[in-house]
């Protein structure tokens, strides 16, 4: 059995391709159009031999394909929950609001809002040491390389944390928290 582009050059006549239904006018190239067409074929070659397979790049949480400036970035969020839970574990409020921006909101879980660091250092003044904080990462969407949506856990509360996340002077900071009370049941 013949190949298909052998037997469309073998044809009767070069100048058409049989079709069902009809036929199709075979243009005539010349050398000069393809020059082109050849460059664009060899740059897009250049362009992805130079791309490494997904699997040789780290994946942030959320599968998505991390580059270096993300990694960094999730390892200075990293850095920050980690910061959180130190100050909720020791009950040091100030330093827990230390974590987050001049004008942060927070909103906890009885649905109070406050607004600024000092007034999120006052709400949590009651914090006790010794209680378990973990608040694994579950989540983080970067809106930008700016911004990023960090969803935890909060274990010892059965319960759950957004964080929206910006940088500010190279520095992660929470810009806002909502604490959402745990699930009840039906």
């Amino acid at each position: 059995m013949k190949h298909p582009l052998e037997a469309i050059m073998s044809m009767e006549n070069p100048d058409t391709i049989p079709l069902l239904g009809g036929e199709l006018r075979r243009a005539r190239i010349e050398h000069r159009s393809l020059v082109p067409v050849l460059l664009l074929a060899a740059l897009t070659l250049a362009a992805c031999s130079n791309v490494r397979s997904p699997d040789s790049r780290a994946r942030g949480l959320n599968g998505a394909i991390a580059v270096p400036e993300e990694s960094r970035a999730m390892d200075a969020i990293r850095s920050r929950i980690a910061l959180l839970e130190k100050a909720l574990r020791e009950g040091d409020a100030n330093a827990y609001a230390a974590s987050y921006t001049a004008k942060a909101s927070y909103l906890n879980t009885n649905g109070q809002r406050v607004y600024g660091r000092s007034a999120i250092a006052k709400e949590l003044a009651g914090l006790r040491a010794g209680f378990d904080f973990q608040l694994p990462i579950a989540n983080v969407e970067f809106l930008s390389m700016e911004v990023a949506v960090v969803d935890c856990e909060v274990k010892s509360l059965g319960s759950r944390a957004t964080y929206v996340m910006v940088r500010e002077n190279e520095t992660w900071m929470i810009a806002a928290g909502r604490i959402l009370p745990a699930a009840k049941s039906p």
